[in-house]
Parts: structure tokens; C-alpha cells; sequence
């Protein structure tokens, strides 16, 4: 499970897959063409192109991520 905070926009360009459900929260994920989605709990997603996401209100947004947390790990390590 991930959980962003309100505020915290991370690098653009994320090229791995990814495929998971919101738990809390809500985020808005923009797809490299400029198309923006809103996720919200209960929302089960797989984004397989280039976007960028961030938080959309004032509270965390939680994501278990089924597919592409490798990625995402190995991003924040850096």
C-alpha cells in the first residue's frame, strides 16, 4: 500500500504499468495526451502509458497497488 499526502506532486513521466484500487483519498492521474481522470475509493485502475497523478483535496490518498509497485519502489530509492 501507498499513501501520498496532499501537496506532494512526484516526477512526471511514470512509463511502468500500473494497476490498482484506491482505499481513502482522491487522486486525479493525467495521461500523457492531456485526458484527466479523478480516482476515488473503490476505484480499481490500470494505467498502461506515460502520466503524471497527485492528490486531490486535503486528505492522503491510500493505493494498493496490484501491479507495478517495483517500479514505484525503486523511483523512491533513488
Amino acid at each position: 500500500m501507498v499513501s501520498r499526502r496532499p501537496g506532494i506532486r512526484p516526477a512526471r513521466g511514470r512509463p511502468t504499468e500500473h494497476a490498482g484500487v484506491v482505499l481513502s483519498g482522491r487522486a486525479k492521474v493525467q495521461i500523457d495526451e492531456g485526458q484527466e481522470v479523478d480516482i476515488t475509493p473503490g476505484d480499481f485502475f490500470h494505467i498502461a502509458a506515460e502520466y503524471d497523478s497527485w492528490v486531490v483535496g486535503y486528505r492522503p490518498c491510500e493505493v494498493l497497488y496490484l501491479e507495478g509497485i517495483e517500479a514505484l519502489v525503486n523511483r523512491v530509492n533513488r
